[in-house]
């Protein structure tokens, strides 16, 4: 079933500055806060060849870590954390090696023999453990795979529930942390959630969270504007539970009716969002035949 993901957008100001316009790499091992360098020694005790930059705001770490071998990784400093100037960690990246990917995240290994590029014959060329907040579970694992000159990087959950797919190239973005304005507001509205991920949308002007929730496989979109003020929730769900949803809170009559508005009489077709508003009540939207966005209903999940 086709689902609609354009968002409503707003034009960001000074503050898309905090990713882009601002995108310089300084060394700062001599300037390193004290807070941060304690931080970071704390929850990477055993990290060696750590190089420090500032970068977009952030003090970055690149490290190895003492318990892997150069037999079970590439060489270079392959291991990233984020730190706030008040030693905060909002972003870590650390390589897994395959026997890890089986051992400690099998879910997540399942899913990948399991899916259409498995099949396909691509094969595994990267393995990495993202976290965006130390003390919470929201933990994500990017998984780089290639078949000759095709490249795709695959996000899945610890659950092994597979939340983004897209074809990597050269000039695609490194991950970043989210900011804390945002997780702060993700962690007070949705403290069930993890935040899965997170990207500045320079082109539109926005920032756009994808939160989980683990126990349902439900993902929510939010989009953000320059002062970090929600703007538009959106939901995702599979085809089969949109399905069923459909047959389950629409009548025979208002079914008959979004098909005489689409012009599709197969709800497959439809181009649909579920948007949430900031009092979470959820409505149904449908594309009608002239192409605009209609609002159908109020539903629950």
């Amino acid at each position: 079933m086709k689902k609609k993901t354009n968002l409503l957008m707003l034009i960001l100001g000074a503050s898309i500055a905090f990713f882009s316009a601002c995108n310089n790499e300084n060394d700062s091992n001599e300037n390193l806060p004290e807070v941060v360098s304690s931080a970071f020694a704390k929850q990477f005790p055993s990290a060696t060849n750590v190089k420090w930059v500032e970068k977009n705001n952030y003090y970055v770490a690149s490290f190895d870590l003492a318990a892997k071998t150069r037999a079970e990784t590439k060489p270079g400093n392959l291991n990233e954390a984020w730190y706030t100037p008040q030693g905060s960690c909002g972003l870590s990246e650390l390589e897994l090696s395959m026997a890890e990917l089986k051992q400690n995240y099998s879910a997540v290994f399942s899913s990948w023999e399991k899916s259409i590029y498995f099949t396909d014959g691509y094969q595994i060329d990267d393995v990495d453990l993202l976290q965006r907040d130390e003390n919470s579970d929201d933990k994500v694992v990017k998984i780089e795979i290639e078949k000759g000159d095709l490249e795709r990087e695959l996000y899945f959950a610890t659950n092994g529930l597979l939340v983004k797919d897209v074809v990597s190239s050269d000039d695609d973005e490194e991950n970043l942390p989210c900011p804390q304005q945002l997780t702060d507001y993700i962690n007070t509205h949705y403290p069930n959630s993890i935040i899965v991920d997170f990207e500045v949308e320079k082109k539109e002007g926005t920032y756009e969270v994808e939160i989980l929730f683990a126990q349902t496989d439900i993902e929510k979109e939010l989009t953000f504007n320059e002062k970090f003020e929600i703007i538009s929730i959106e939901i995702d769900i599979d085809d089969k539970d949109l399905v069923e949803l459909i047959n389950k809170q629409f009548t025979a009559e208002e079914i008959a009716k979004i098909v005489t508005l689409t012009g599709e009489a197969d709800p497959s077709e439809w181009e649909v969002e579920l948007r949430e508003d900031s009092q979470k009540v959820i409505t149904f939207w449908v594309e009608n035949a002239n192409g605009v966005m209609t609002n159908i209903k109020a539903i629950t999940l």
